[in-house]
């Protein structure tokens, strides 16, 4: 499980990997996310935690993405050897890092803890989020951010081109990174497909874009949405009118990645 129960299980026992197997595989096609697990599937657990598990990487199972809730409860300080993004969807939690510093995070926030933070979880009421687990391999050298960092989605944007953007996040020479990301409508659909390189998640603040992939699927999302592009599905990005999202690369190929036109 990825859940906070386990962060420190995690800690102690760094090995110990989530039961991804299921789902760790080849998808086909992107993925769209549901707040309360997929239609007629929904999440399993029990009265604690439930989830459902909508990534896994087939390189390291680790590396996932999905949905989970939980009852209230306190976390010790932990310090997880992994990066986490968390876009929450019910309830609130106050995070504390190791100097003192305190945030609460509620409803329709999102958070992201790097890999080496120490932090406690302080949850006082029933809680649902979209989580990443990514960035679990550590580079000789690297500088790491010393807290938890918090997501605006009114932050300041900036760029040169289609799209503008604010990066919060960045890892293993940029293969990594999240941050809020804009751009106006395009002139017209695109003609060609583009495959990234890295997984992508996105949440969609604003605006809507469709996705439609080479089996001719094609799915909208509009501003409450999320999905993941996986790495080697050849997407078109369709949009139409103005969009806003969070984004995060989070399962990179060796070369660097793509983003859409």
């Amino acid at each position: 499980m990825k859940s906070l129960f386990s962060l420190a299980l995690i800690a102690v026992f760094p090995l110990v990997v989530p039961d991804t197997a299921a789902v760790a595989e080849t998808h086909e096609s992107f993925i769209r996310l549901h707040p309360q697990g997929p239609p007629g599937v929904g999440m399993k657990g029990d009265d604690k935690e439930k989830e459902h598990v909508y990534y896994a990487s087939p390189a390291n199972g680790l590396i996932s993405a999905g949905v989970w809730e939980a009852a209230p409860h306190t976390v010790d300080p932990v310090t997880p050897k992994y990066s986490e993004f968390m876009y929450y969807l019910e309830g609130s939690v106050t995070l504390v890092d190791a100097q003192g510093r305190k945030d609460t995070f509620k409803a329709g926030e999102a958070a992201l803890v790097p890999r080496g933070v120490e932090y406690t979880w302080q949850q006082t009421e029933p809680i649902r989020k979209y989580w990443v687990i990514f960035d679990v391999t550590p580079i000789e050298g690297e500088q790491r951010p010393s807290t938890f960092i918090r997501f605006d989605p009114n932050v300041e944007l900036k760029g040169e081109g289609r799209g503008k953007e604010h990066m919060y996040y960045a890892a293993n020479e940029e293969k990594i990174n999240a941050g809020v990301w804009e751009a106006p409508p395009q002139a017209s659909p695109p003609a060609d497909f583009f495959t990234p390189k890295s997984s992508e998640f996105v949440y969609i603040l604003e605006g809507s874009v469709t996705l439609e992939d080479k089996s001719g699927r094609k799915d909208t999302f509009k501003a409450g949405d999320a999905f993941i592009i996986p790495r080697g599905v050849s997407v078109k990005w369709i949009q139409p009118e103005y969009v806003k999202e969070y984004w995060l690369y989070f399962d990179s190929a060796p070369a660097a990645t793509d983003e859409p036109e």
